[in-house]
């Protein structure tokens, strides 16, 4: 019991650093953290499927590879 709690803590503090620093709107950012610790097993879990941006994440990576292959193209 006192492992899980310790992890939970560990992994909550993890998702508080990690809006605080990345997240982009505050009451996004303060939603999610009302979130984690008012609901502490669903928060989290909630966040990892919904809570992430995707659509972001997915555009960095095609925006990578589209300059990637602008640069070969080049060479």
């Amino acid at each position: 019991m006192v492992v899980a709690l310790i992890l939970y803590f560990l992994v909550a503090i993890f998702l508080m650093v990690k809006l605080l620093l990345y997240g982009v709107r505050p009451t996004k950012t303060l939603a999610w953290l009302l979130a984690v610790f008012t609901i502490p097993i669903a928060g989290m879990l909630f966040y990892f499927v919904l809570g992430r941006n995707k659509k972001k994440n997915k555009f960095y990576k095609q925006k990578k590879t589209k300059d990637i292959k602008q640069y070969l193209k080049k060479s």
